[in-house]
This record gives C-alpha cells, structure tokens and sequence, in this order.
C-alpha cells in the first residue's frame, strides 16, 4: 500500500481468513469514502460521495490513540509561534484560514496538518486538553508549549 494511515484501519480486529478481512477492508473503505477520503480495497476505489457520514467520535479516536497524540506532540514541536488549544485542532482537522496561516507555512505544512479531518473539531480539542492534563504539552498564557525537561 501507498501512503497508509494505521490511524484509520488499527481499530479493526485480526481475522481468520482472508475473506472476512477483504469483507471488513471493503466496509471500512466505503466509510472512509463516506467521510470524504478515496480509498481502496480489492481493486476497487471508493471515491468521495456526499451522504449520511458522520465525523468521528472520542470513542472511536480514543482506539487509535497513540497515532492522534503523536501527531498533537509534532504539530506543537514545528508549529513557528505558540498555539492554542482550538488553532492545533483547526491545524490538525485542516482547516484554511488567516489564524492557521500564522501558525504554519500553508505551501509546506506540517505532516500532522489536515490529517484528522474525519475527527470531530471537539474531539480534537479534547484530546490536546487532555494531553496538556497529563504533562504530555504545557499551557503557558492559554499557548501551548512542548514539556519543560
């Protein structure tokens, strides 16, 4: 595969046979398809649609964990100026605007910029809060800042 993102396929259990997983594939890129992505399974390509799709939930973020954190730490790690809670979430859901173009270079954006666009904006705000709880990110002036070591 090219250019996979384990962040949207980890959460899928491992199967016995080679059928249930090409079935589950097949499900899971009709939804990725659904929430705007293009996606591939068994020779077939499941292109954006517009439909009935919902944005992930904290539930369902909280399965691929480890991949949203580390991608909340390298956006704060190469952001130019300190950001907010709500401007890492925009930057990480991708979202275009003056604000964001402040924080990051738009022609050469970070790896982690637009990367969760299939993640609620709250939910996204939640986990940095919950980081920042944890002593994983520091707020200094509603900012945040990477750890002091």
């Amino acid at each position: 595969g090219i250019r996979l993102r384990p962040d949207l396929y980890e959460d899928l259990p491992t199967f016995e046979s080679t059928t249930e997983s090409v079935a589950a594939e097949m499900v899971r890129a009709k939804q990725l398809a659904g929430a705007g992505f293009v996606a591939h399974c068994d020779g077939t390509s499941y292109g954006k649609r517009s439909g009935d799709w919902r944005e992930w939930g904290y539930r369902r973020l909280m399965r691929v964990s480890k991949h949203i954190d580390a991608a909340i730490v390298e956006l704060v790690e190469c952001t130019f100026h300190p950001a907010t809670v709500s401007m890492c979430a925009h930057v990480l859901w991708g979202t275009q605007s003056f604000s964001v173009s402040n924080l990051i270079d738009q022609d050469d954006p970070p790896p982690p910029y637009g990367l969760f666009a299939h993640v609620r904006r709250d939910v996204l705000e939640r986990r940095i809060e919950e980081l920042v709880e944890a002593g994983r990110l520091r707020i200094e002036s509603e900012c945040l800042q990477p750890p002091r070591r």
